[in-house]
């Protein structure tokens, strides 16, 4: 990894970082435009396959900010996202029930996994007014 990478990384990814690998990888690419923006699964045996982000080099090399969120870190395997081997990606969870959202939910772009959940959380917010 280039040296200004990797004091990029220490002076803005302190700790471990959990939960903010795609904040801080879109800031990394920011300071670095010829990196690349990763989506995809980091895996590990230890760490099992969670979804996360990442950058990397035009050559390929992988410059992952938020690698200390994991056990295994620089030894895990990095597999970016392909629609046709991995499906839909969720882009959120449920405000009712807390099930992953999907793009294609209905109501589509919504914070809910379906018009059920969007009716019984309506039902909800207007018992409580």
């Amino acid at each position: 990894m280039k040296p200004e990478y990797a004091a990029w990384i220490e002076a803005n990814c302190p700790g471990t970082q959990a939960g903010l690998c795609h904040s801080k990888s879109v800031a990394m690419q920011k300071a670095f435009p010829e990196l690349i923006l990763c989506r995809g699964y980091y895996s590990s045996p230890v760490d099992g396959s969670p979804g996360h982000w990442w950058l990397k080099t035009p050559e390929g090399e992988i410059v992952d900010p938020t690698v200390r969120q994991f056990v295994m870190g620089t030894a895990g395997s990095y597999e970016e996202y392909n629609r046709e081997i991995h499906g839909e990606l969720p882009i959120g969870k449920c405000m009712n029930c807390g099930s992953e959202v999907f793009e294609s939910a209905n109501p589509p772009s919504s914070c809910m996994c379906s018009e059920a959940c969007a009716v019984s959380f309506d039902a909800y917010l207007r018992s409580e007014a």
